[in-house]
């Protein structure tokens, strides 16, 4: 019997990496690229995945019992292997990218003279051992960490309501695009 990951779980750690890159915003990333502009880059990345969310959800909420591969296969029988390539490179694109923001995050912001491969290595050894530790847990650990990180933003949000001034946000278009 293979690995069985409730599909709110994969979502969960879809969505929680794209909010990782939020936290993770540096603006000694590019001196062209203004701030919200980069902001505005990670929230439509933000939206992207969950634009690419939406099929397979509609699609499981149809055939709840069963897995996406599995789910489409009943629809089209020639799409199974399609579609879970499909969802596997999503999935591994958005690790891709979360580990190379991450890299860049450590080696410009925090640790600007340690060696890019070492924090790589490093990153990717505890990726692992986490990967090694079992993908059922570490998923269900999403879910929590999601729920906790999104009543984070909201009691955040709450208590600096009063003192946000949108005078002082530009659009990120008003530059032009380059």
């Amino acid at each position: 019997m293979g690995t069985k990951v409730a599909n709110r779980s994969v979502a969960a750690m879809l969505v929680l990496s794209r909010l990782f890159l939020l936290l993770m915003y540096s603006p000694e990333k590019d001196p062209q690229l203004r701030s919200s502009g980069y902001l505005l880059m990670i929230l439509v990345g933000y939206g992207l995945v969950v634009l690419s969310l939406v099929p397979a959800w509609l699609l499981l909420r149809q055939r709840p019992e069963q897995g996406l591969a599995e789910a489409a296969g009943l629809l089209w029988p020639s799409s199974r292997q399609v579609v879970a390539l499909c969802f596997g490179l999503l999935c591994l694109a958005a690790v891709v990218e979360t580990a190379v923001q991450f890299e860049f995050f450590m080696t410009s912001a925090v640790y600007p003279d340690v060696s890019h491969w070492m924090v790589l290595a490093i990153f990717l050894l505890a990726a692992g051992y986490l990967g090694w530790l079992g993908l059922e847990a570490l998923s269900r650990l999403a879910v929590v960490v999601l729920v906790l990180t999104v009543l984070s933003f909201a009691v955040v949000f709450a208590g600096v309501n009063q003192e946000i001034d949108l005078l002082n946000l530009y659009s990120p278009l008003y530059y032009g695009w380059g």
